[in-house]
């Protein structure tokens, strides 16, 4: 049982909230291992013990079924996952001190309760409080995924890459093929990233982060093909979940430019990452998060402004996971730390509690908002209280117990979020439809709206729909639009039938 546990227990710890406590020289503390967990000393490694500190120079690493977890002196969090190399290095800029360099293997680091500045590998990143990062390199790329929040992305000679949870840029290690035209449906190779290098190479300073690059499953054509599978407006921000990716994508664009236009992958390599077109232009994206941005074209040049962008999120899997339909309970002792609970589709019961409490009769709870919205404060005879789903919204709160002989608990933060990687509906194909469509069912999250071709599709009582698809307009798959305001959009593709 101990490769399935041993994560998960260090994973579960939540960080100190503002705990100033290494020495001036430290950047981090071992604060919990599990397993083998080395630090780098005078010509070998050496057993790290909890407690220990690291300055600039100094190296951990973890074996395997081994993770570690670190408080950093900004106030946040670094967990290390097993067999991984993390080197503490001086950062080169104003912003931060140190630069994280992930040699091998997995490590996340989760900001506190500000924002944190720390440089990475593939550069300079801004992680919002309360928010939580991952950082991989293996034998072909470095990555840098969001996994709760939002994060910026700055390098020099490179524009600045804003990511949300769920979306994720990566650099290669080692050159590719270049890209040359390509027909649609086929796979073509990723253009060349002119500041890569081979590994275990000396690098030039890289053109900065490519959003998602696929390992050669994508390419932005000089003339997009003439049909896509569907079709978004130019702004737009979706995240795409289709079987049979790479995915040919049209971003229309007709009301931001009144002729020929252009569609950008920011970050790609010059000279192989525009798409023109004349009110579209089609995209085939293979996995991965893409930025990009649209151009109007004058004279037969881009214009230097863009007039729209967005991010393309493009999943390979079939949305078929079913939805999540039970309350998830929550634990939270009032113990000075800070908690981030997200919430994939119902809001959750939360139980907060004073475990170290006084053996007296009486207690209050306060739990403050701190986005200004109303408190609430809770008269219990325990020291402890439950809320039921829906008694406490999305927000930023501060709780506490005062106990009836005058003793407080430790004031504590949390952050409770919407899960915006947690899917928001269930799909199906029951059969193949009339005219080349299929005949398709499933169930949206509650408040979210489902649609092909801007047209609604009825949902009954229990938020289900049943019903014969075909392709919208020009494009030459089925694609369900699921949306919510301030949630987001997805669309789930299914391939038409042959007629």
């Amino acid at each position: 049982m101990r490769p399935a546990l041993y994560w998960a227990a260090l994973a579960l710890a939540p960080w100190s909230a503002g705990c100033d406590c290494m020495g001036g020289g430290a950047l981090a503390e071992l604060v919990g291992r599990d397993g083998t967990v080395e630090r780098n000393g005078p010509g070998r490694w050496q057993r790290a013990a909890v407690g220990d500190e690291f300055a600039l120079g100094d190296a951990v690493r973890t074996g395997p079924r081994s993770g570690a977890r670190l408080q950093l002196d900004e106030g946040a969090g670094l967990r290390l996952q097993e067999n991984t190399v993390v080197r503490f290095i001086k950062g080169l800029g104003s912003r931060s001190r140190m630069r994280l360099g992930v040699d091998t293997g997995a490590a996340q680091i989760e900001a506190g309760d500000d924002d944190l500045w720390i440089e990475t590998d593939l550069g300079l990143a801004r992680i919002e409080r309360g928010s939580r990062v991952a950082l991989r390199t293996d034998p072909e790329q470095r990555h840098f995924e969001v996994l709760v929040g939002s994060a910026e992305l700055e390098q020099a000679g490179a524009a600045t890459i804003s990511l949300r949870a769920g979306q994720h840029a990566e650099v290669a290690l080692a050159a590719t093929a270049s890209a040359g035209p390509a027909s649609p449906g086929t796979s073509p190779a990723a253009p060349t990233d002119p500041g890569a290098s081979a590994a275990g190479a000396t690098a030039a300073p890289a053109a900065g982060p490519q959003p998602g690059l696929p390992r050669g499953e994508a390419a932005v054509l000089p003339t997009g093909p003439a049909h896509a599978d569907l079709s978004i407006a130019a702004g737009e921000s979706p995240t795409i979940h289709d079987p049979s990716a790479p995915t040919a994508v049209r971003v229309r664009f007709a009301s931001a430019c009144p002729g020929a236009g252009v569609v950008e992958l920011v970050g790609r390599a010059r000279g192989s990452d525009g798409v023109q077109g004349a009110g579209s232009a089609v995209l085939v994206l293979g996995p991965g998060t893409w930025g990009y941005r649209v151009r109007c074209i004058v004279g037969g040049a881009p214009e230097a402004e863009s007039r729209a962008s967005g991010a393309i999120v493009v999943r390979r899997d079939a949305g078929s996971a079913p939805l999540a339909r039970r309350v998830a309970h929550n634990v939270l002792d009032s113990d000075g730390r800070s908690y981030t609970v997200l919430y994939q589709n119902l809001l959750p019961r939360l139980t907060i509690r004073w475990a170290d409490a006084p053996l007296v009769s009486g207690f209050t709870l306060h739990l403050e908002s701190q986005g200004g919205g109303a408190g609430k404060v809770v008269r219990t005879m325990a020291a402890s209280h439950s809320f039921a789903s829906g008694d406490v919204h999305e927000g930023r709160y501060s709780f506490w117990f005062e106990a009836g002989d005058g003793s407080r608990s430790r004031r504590t933060s949390l952050r409770l979020g919407f899960d915006n990687a947690a899917p928001a509906a269930y799909l199906r194909e029951v059969a193949g439809g009339a005219g080349g469509g299929a005949r398709v069912s499933g169930v949206v999250e509650e408040g979210w709206s489902a649609t092909i071709g801007g047209v609604p599709l009825p949902l009954d009582e229990q938020n289900r729909f049943v019903a014969d698809l075909a392709p919208s307009g020009d494009d030459r798959a089925i694609a369900v639009r699921i949306a919510k305001p301030g949630r987001g959009v997805h669309y789930y593709v299914r391939q038409a039938t042959a007629q």
